[in-house]
């Protein structure tokens, strides 16, 4: 952006532009004549000679803040005047990126209808975005300390005033209402913050964890409580409006993954049980992919082989056992059918020991892990036999008297 500064002073409306020091780098004849100011007067005037001291910290920070945040900043309209005594004018705020000034601080006046060359736009972003909240999928929240916390004392006294100090809700969209299972016409927002953050050992770890990531936090885990007292599993993204070392809200946005917590929680649940049970069988068990990487072993086979897990998990099967050469009949080790053969499968001591081995597809659609086990072959066994169906046992005929 460039200022056309014959083009601003010329405007109907009062205009007021700062540098980021405060000082004023553009004041109009409308502003002047709004405020009862000669131009000598009002050049030697700077923010906070014209607006109140909160509004001019609140301005003042985000001209000084170098995060990611990028202009044009619109806020609220503000009084402005030169003294309680004198006129004043209403006057909206808008923050420019200008270079190579750097920041500058633009006020423009609001007539007497209300109205002013930014309020138009300001009314329908606002219109836009209230209902992008109201509408969003997500669940989006807001809490404004009515009291800011002191974020310059100690982390145990923050946690404190974040819950004892006052607040209430500014946001709470339906799509929060229906994650805490709200009865429907109860509004989120009159209800206290403390009925859903309670101040409670979980609650205050994770204030803890806020504290430690200057309130800038994504996705992390938390345990919450429903309206009726169920318990929820949540992953709560926070930020943080901090102002000359205090908060003064934060908001953020939750995720319900109950549903995904129970699921996970289940299925660790069956993988431990299904650990248990390759560990308790008698018969070594060797698990690769069609790359003939190992990928997971048990007990029996790490005794059989002497084999340590961390010294199999990752390595090629073939080191213990040769998957090259043809199985009976010219069948290979990768097909989907159930194969069985003996074969020597050597120690980690380099001797070998000849094994009753069976291996099949854990997919037999993909084919691409397998599963051997060993049995240590009895003495005089052949070390490769042939596999396929077993013939059954002939039925003797039955015996004809006479």
């Amino acid at each position: 952006m460039s200022l056309d500064e014959s083009h601003l002073e010329g405007r109907g409306a009062p205009f007021l532009a700062f540098r980021e020091d405060g000082s004023i780098l553009i004041a109009n004849d409308a502003v002047r004549r709004a405020l009862g100011c000669t131009t000598a007067v009002l050049k030697q005037l700077g923010l906070r000679d014209l607006v109140d001291g909160g509004t001019a910290a609140t301005l003042e920070h985000f001209m000084s803040d170098r995060t990611e945040r990028r202009g044009p900043m619109r806020f609220a309209p503000i009084p402005v005047r030169k003294a309680k005594r004198l006129k004043s004018c209403t006057m909206v705020p808008e923050l420019f990126e200008l270079h190579p000034t750097g920041r500058i601080l633009i006020l423009e006046g609001m007539s007497k209808h209300g109205e002013c060359g930014l309020v138009g736009d300001l009314e329908s972003e606002l219109a836009l975005l209230r209902r992008f909240v109201r509408d969003s999928a997500q669940a989006m929240w807001c809490m404004v300390f009515d009291e800011p916390v002191d974020l310059t004392v100690n982390d145990a006294e923050v946690v404190r005033q974040v819950f004892e100090n006052p607040c209430h809700w500014g946001i709470c969209n339906q799509a929060m209402a229906r994650m805490y299972n709200l009865p429907p016409g109860l509004d989120m927002t009159q209800m206290p913050v403390s009925a859903f953050f309670r101040r409670s050992t979980a609650n205050e770890a994770f204030v803890s964890i806020l504290i430690e990531a200057n309130f800038n936090i994504d996705a992390v885990p938390t345990v919450e409580l429903r309206h009726d007292g169920s318990v929820m599993y949540a992953e709560t993204s926070v930020r943080a409006d901090v102002i000359e070392g205090r908060l003064h809200r934060m908001w953020g946005i939750q995720r319900d993954v109950t549903d995904e917590r129970v699921s996970k929680s289940h299925l660790e649940s069956q993988e431990r049980k299904v650990s248990k049970v390759l560990a308790a069988l008698p018969d070594g068990v060797l698990v690769i992919d069609n790359n003939r990487t190992v990928l997971a072993v048990n007990p029996a086979l790490e005794a059989l082989l002497d084999w340590p897990a961390d010294m199999i998990l990752g390595r090629n099967a073939g080191e213990m056992i040769d998957l090259d050469q043809p199985l009976p009949n010219g069948r290979h080790w990768y097909g989907r059918d159930v194969q069985r053969w003996c074969a020597k499968v050597k120690r980690r001591n380099g001797d070998s020991v000849d094994c009753d081995i069976h291996l099949a597809p854990i997919a037999a659609d993909e084919s691409q892990y397998f599963v051997l086990s060993f049995r240590q072959a009895l003495v005089g066994a052949p070390t490769q036999g042939s596999t396929g169906a077993q013939k059954r046992p002939r039925k003797r005929p039955p015996k004809v008297d006479g």
